[in-house]
Parts: structure tokens; C-alpha cells; sequence
């Protein structure tokens, strides 16, 4: 409820921008899905954008139509990802979004760039 209210708050000055930081990390499954569909429905219906910084692959994919996947050290620009999976389609839930033809290969993609860093601190 808290995380709800922090929300409201920050959208209620109507910003251009808004920056999360794993802002629903510390939620449990249910109530994640629940905040990301409610932030998916704020941004579709708000001039917002959003900046969000996640270690959680689903959420990129199914929040972001652009994921910037940062190297492990020394943090640069390692790939510039459009999310186009969602493209021409109204997907509002988390369920519909992993059964969309694209989802599984971008995630797929997405855990090798994950794999290859951690691999590289070896």
C-alpha cells in the first residue's frame, strides 16, 4: 500500500518524468503483478515517462518498450533492446504478455547478455 500511495503522490504533480528504482522488488509475486499491471495502465494513460531500473527480466519485458542492458563493470551500454513483441497488441496482463509470440525468444536473449556478464567476472 505504501509503494501505491508513493505513486499517487508523485504522479498527483503530473512529472514528465518519473524515475524507479526496483521499485517493487521487495513485494511478494502476487502484489508485484498487481503494481505492474496498475504502472503499465499509468503509463498508457499518462504523458509519463518512465525510467525504471529493474534486475528482473520479466518486468523489463513487460513494462518497457526499451530495455537497456548496462555491462557488469565498467557499466557501459551493452545492448539497446526494443521490446516490439507488444507491438499492435493491447496487453494489459502479465499472463497474456508470456504467451505473446516474440516474449519467450527476447527473454531468451536477455538471460544470454545476463549469462555472458556473469561469465565475463569469472
Amino acid at each position: 500500500m505504501k509503494q501505491r500511495v508513493a505513486i499517487a503522490r508523485t504522479l498527483a504533480n503530473q512529472p514528465n518524468l518519473l524515475l524507479m528504482d526496483e521499485p517493487f522488488g521487495a513485494l511478494d509475486a502476487e502484489t508485484r503483478w498487481s503494481m505492474q499491471e496498475l504502472m503499465l495502465s499509468i503509463m498508457e494513460k499518462t504523458s509519463t515517462t518512465v525510467v525504471m531500473v529493474t534486475h528482473d527480466i520479466e518486468e523489463a519485458l513487460f513494462l518497457g518498450d526499451r530495455i537497456i542492458f548496462i555491462s557488469r563493470h565498467p557499466g557501459t551500454v551493452l545492448e539497446d533492446i526494443q521490446v516490439d513483441y507488444r507491438k499492435g497488441q493491447d496487453i494489459t496482463r502479465k499472463e497474456d504478455a508470456v504467451t505473446s509470440p516474440g516474449y519467450a525468444e527476447l527473454e531468451h536473449h536477455i538471460i544470454g547478455l545476463m549469462r555472458s556478464q556473469a561469465h565475463s567476472a569469472d
